[in-house]
């Protein structure tokens, strides 16, 4: 099964939930997020993405980070719901536009390749000005995305391409369990790989697909 380069998680708008999950405030339970800023910054306004951006500038890598995850989640308990954005080339389009693609999504009796095909199709069809530029923009960044994703995979330590192995036949709870026992450089080496390929939701898609 290959993976999906316009996951649903890019299309849907996603509120401070996500976020509270992501620092184990909602049902997190043992989860400890990696050091460094969360892989769905981009997607935050650009005051959240500023401040955030700058308690993170001077952190080295390996070094504890307890007061960088600190301030950072303070951010992210201030920002109100529905404060994640929506893929450049969606905003502003009629709510009829955005049922259509979210439709595709939810159409389980399509395989990720035809419902790529599907998005693209629509795309062309009622995306226009700016909207479709973005969406042109877009599908060359998650290119790239894939190429960083390939590069890093290839560069995995030898304990991070077992553990990378192992979770290919891991779905949900076990994969999400495996992770938790990992050692923390591990960890922080598959995450930084997925974030290229899944960008806002690296910890999700790890669970949830087949890798």
């Amino acid at each position: 099964m290959k993976i999906p380069i316009f996951p649903i998680f890019l299309i849907l708008s996603i509120g401070s939930a996500h976020a509270q999950r992501w620092f184990g405030g909602s049902g997190g339970g043992a989860w400890k997020p990696p050091c460094g800023p969360p892989p769905f910054l981009d997607r935050l306004p650009q005051d959240a993405k500023t401040r955030i951006s700058e308690i993170w500038k001077n952190y080295k890598t390996g070094s504890n980070c307890e007061n960088e995850q600190s301030k950072t989640r303070e951010i992210f308990h201030s920002m109100p719901r529905g404060a994640f954005r929506r893929p450049p080339f969606l905003e502003g389009v009629p709510k009829n536009i955005l049922v259509k693609f979210e439709a595709i999504f939810k159409d389980r009796s399509m395989s990720w390749d035809q419902k790529k095909s599907k998005i693209d199709f629509l795309a062309q069809n009622v995306l226009t000005g700016d909207n479709l530029r973005k969406f042109q923009e877009f599908k060359a960044m998650k290119a790239k995305g894939e190429a960083e994703f390939r590069h890093k995979e290839a560069r995995l330590s030898p304990a991070a391409q077992q553990a990378n192995q192992n979770m290919r036949n891991l779905m949900g709870r076990e994969r999400f369990q495996f992770m938790q026992g990992l050692n923390e450089n591990v960890k922080q080496e598959l995450m930084e790989m997925w974030r290229s390929r899944f960008g806002g939701a690296g910890r999700r898609m790890m669970r949830n697909r087949k890798i």
